[in-house]
């Protein structure tokens, strides 16, 4: 399958990666894409700042620099190659209120749970996760789909960083996130970054031993190889992001792979939003 598209791309302002918008479309124009979406991480407000610490743009950088930067890349570049506006961003009830702003100012939402809250605090899926905890990530991720505002749902396996095991629960986690992609219309993603991140790591999970479709993979922490294996008889939308914190990270390395493992698991792959 032909790489053309990106939909999940970082810049300089999240502080954490590198590389301006420019620099992110003059490179997919280099590798023949024909879409890419910029969609940096969405900035914290205040309250939110005070609870989680995590790095990214903050809300004066978003106005005064990230949108206005976007429609100017949109102009310079609309007879070349299509560019979309985004953000990543959590759901959080603290952004309950600024989901429909955001809905006018762009043109989609990635919904990226990095955090979700468990006995009233906010708790990082990098974090050890317990089974119960494993359970309450699904639940907040099923409530945010069903709100409608997200089109992409961002390595929805990501809490077996966390939970670095395949077992009963993660399985039933998995299937009720699939589930309500399919019910919501939105698209599940295979990270290429959870390919860059695993392998820098050495973070793998393990599965129990038995019958295996793919005997020459890793078996990542994301995008997991089993949680996959779930949607390869469903309906569900996937499509795979290079979730890219570099201009070298399109079409890199780790990309290549995730398009092999969709390959071999005989994925419902769609390029464009």
């Amino acid at each position: 399958m032909k790489i053309t598209t990106n939909y999940h791309t970082h810049t300089y302002l999240c502080k954490h990666a590198r590389g301006t918008i420019e620099d992110y479309v003059d490179r997919a124009i280099e590798l023949g894409y024909t879409d890419i979406g910029i969609s940096d991480h969405c900035p914290f407000t205040q309250e939110l700042e005070k609870l989680i610490y995590s790095k990214r743009m903050n809300m004066d950088d978003f106005i005064n620099i990230y949108l206005p930067e976007l429609e100017a890349a949109k102009t310079k570049y609309k007879d070349i190659i299509n560019i979309h506006s985004a953000v990543e961003i959590e759901y959080f009830d603290e952004f309950k209120e600024f989901y429909p702003l955001l809905s006018k100012k762009l043109d989609y939402m990635i919904l990226g749970q990095h955090y979700f809250k468990y006995n009233n605090k906010y708790l990082s899926v990098y974090s050890q996760l317990s089974d119960e905890m494993i359970k309450i990530y699904a639940d907040t991720v099923i409530e945010a789909l069903n709100t409608g505002y997200f089109k992409i749902f961002a390595h929805p396996d990501v809490f077996n960083w966390g939970y670095p095991f395949w077992d009963e629960e993660c399985i039933n986690a998995s299937k009720r996130i699939i589930d309500a992609a399919i019910k919501n219309d939105v698209i599940l993603e295979i990270n290429a970054n959870g390919i860059r991140n695993c392998e820098k790591s050495h973070r793998y999970i393990t599965v129990p031993s038995g019958d295996r479709k793919i005997k020459d993979a890793h078996n990542w922490a994301y995008p997991n190889i089993e949680f996959f294996k779930l949607c390869a008889d469903t309906k569900v939308k996937l499509m795979i992001n290079d979730d890219a914190h570099d201009p070298d990270h399109l079409s890199d390395e780790s990309t290549i792979k995730a398009y092999e493992l969709a390959e071999k698991l005989g994925l419902n792959i769609v390029n464009k939003l």
